[in-house]
C-alpha cells in the first residue's frame, strides 16, 4: 500500500514538476496537513530537476502555507481572544512576540531539522506581528531551511 501511494507521488511530481512541489509546499506549511516537504526536495532532486530551482520553488510554496497561517490567526483572532481573554493567555503571546519577534521566527524556520513550526506562523497572525517583518523572517528562515538540504542532497546524490 505505501509501494502504491509513494509511486503516485512520484508520478504526481513528475507529472506536475516544479508547480507541483509549490502546491505539496504550500500544503505542507499549513497548519491543517503535517508533512515533510524535505523529503519532497530529495525526491525533485533526484529526479534531476535543478536544485536551485527546487530550492526557489520550495521556499515560494512554504513562504506561502505560513502566510496562510498567518491569515488564518488574524481571522480567528477575535474568537480566541473572547475564549483566551480571562486568562490572559493572549497578553503572555504578544509579549513572546514582542520579545522574540520576527527573529524567532526567523530561527526557528531556518534550523536544519523539522519542526513542527506552522502553529507558531498562526500565533504571529493572532498577536499582529508587522505583516512585513514576518514576510522577511518566514522567506529567509525557509530560504536557508531549504537551502541546507539542497545542498545536502548534492552531496549524497
Amino acid at each position: 500500500m505505501f509501494e502504491n501511494i509513494l509511486n503516485g507521488v512520484i508520478n504526481y511530481l513528475l507529472q506536475y514538476g516544479l508547480g507541483g512541489l509549490v502546491i505539496i509546499s504550500f500544503i505542507g506549511s499549513t497548519i491543517f496537513i503535517p508533512m515533510t516537504i524535505e523529503m519532497f526536495v530529495a525526491l525533485f532532486i533526484g529526479i534531476g530537476l535543478n536544485p536551485l530551482l527546487v530550492l526557489i520553488f520550495a521556499t515560494i510554496g512554504s513562504s506561502l502555507g505560513s502566510t496562510f497561517n498567518y491569515f488564518i490567526g488574524n481571522i480567528i483572532d477575535e474568537k480566541i481572544i473572547k475564549k483566551w481573554k480571562k486568562d490572559n493567555t493572549i497578553k503572555q503571546l504578544k509579549r513572546i512576540v514582542d520579545i522574540y519577534g520576527p527573529l524567532g521566527i526567523f530561527i526557528l524556520l531556518a534550523l536544519p531539522f523539522p519542526l513542527p513550526v506552522d502553529v507558531i506562523t498562526v500565533f504571529a497572525g493572532i498577536t499582529r506581528m508587522d505583516i512585513k517583518k514576518f514576510l522577511i523572517a518566514v522567506i529567509l528562515g525557509k530560504f536557508l531551511h531549504y537551502l541546507f538540504y539542497t545542498e545536502l542532497i548534492k552531496v549524497v546524490i
